[in-house]
């Protein structure tokens, strides 16, 4: 006959025992019963936080996150909120980003249980965007599961590192949305802009009819160029993007 484990034991003491808030304690045990039997890796990563003194973590009204930024007419590059209280994109030539406690690091982060050079998240045409373990002593993780040496990242991944657990998300394309209708625009106190027509819509001419004067100007130099070059997207369409993921984050339980 096998030896019940701590769970059983604790079960079959409590039982025995009469209290008022039995089954209060009873439902607790069983819940982290459960929880051991489905998913053991994520109650020691619990047990490991529970070490952990109250002041070294870090209290955030929004969740940490690192976004990851692959447009295709855009530098790749990360956007985060673990270097303060804003959000801040950083580039890196190597598109390779050092996480840890020491000052080179390109996200230096003051984490008791974070190795000098902890982790590091690296971006390849391939594999996309991956987290590697650098020999950390506490050990990277990715969905409870620990990390060997790289483990690619996927969109809504909940990173470990010491006591820091981020969420990942990957920004790949950016959407242009069609023009709000008048009445709306009317209800937000704005005047609706006219659509202007790309400069050069057309062909510069047409096979039996000579260019257009404007045509001419502009191949003399005289007309600044207006439109933007082939699969480029402004600024503001970025900053949209990541606007609309810093909302979900703050929906997010």
């Amino acid at each position: 006959m096998s030896r019940p484990n701590p769970f059983q034991q604790t079960t079959q003491l409590l039982k025995s025992q009469r209290s008022p808030n039995l089954e209060q304690k009873l439902g607790l045990y069983q819940v982290f019963q459960r929880l051991y039997d489905t998913n053991p890796s994520l109650l020691d990563e619990l047990i490991a936080l529970e070490d952990i003194p109250a002041g070294q973590v870090k209290k955030t009204a929004i969740p940490l996150y690192i976004i990851g930024n692959n447009p295709a007419a855009s530098r790749i590059s990360l956007t985060t909120n673990l270097l303060g209280d804003r959000s801040q994109t950083l580039h890196q030539p190597e598109q390779i980003w050092l996480i840890g406690r020491a000052p080179d690091s390109g996200i230096c982060l003051d984490d008791a249980r974070l190795s000098r050079h902890h982790a590091a998240i690296q971006f390849s045409p391939v594999q996309g965007f991956e987290l590697v373990d650098l020999g950390s002593t506490n050990g990277s993780f990715v969905n409870g599961e620990a990390v060997r040496h790289r483990q690619q990242l996927k969109e809504g991944d909940r990173i470990r590192l010491g006591s820091l657990s981020i969420l990942f998300f990957e920004q790949s394309e950016i959407q242009t949305l069609p023009q709000l209708p008048e009445a709306l625009m009317e209800k937000l106190g704005k005047e609706a802009q006219p659509v202007t027509p790309p400069l050069f819509s057309q062909p510069e001419s047409v096979q039996g009819e000579a260019p257009s004067e404007e045509t001419m100007v502009f191949r003399r130099g005289e007309l600044p160029l207006q439109r933007a070059a082939p699969g480029t997207h402004s600024s503001s369409e970025q900053s949209d993007r990541q606007a609309r993921l810093l909302e979900r984050l703050k929906q997010m339980p």
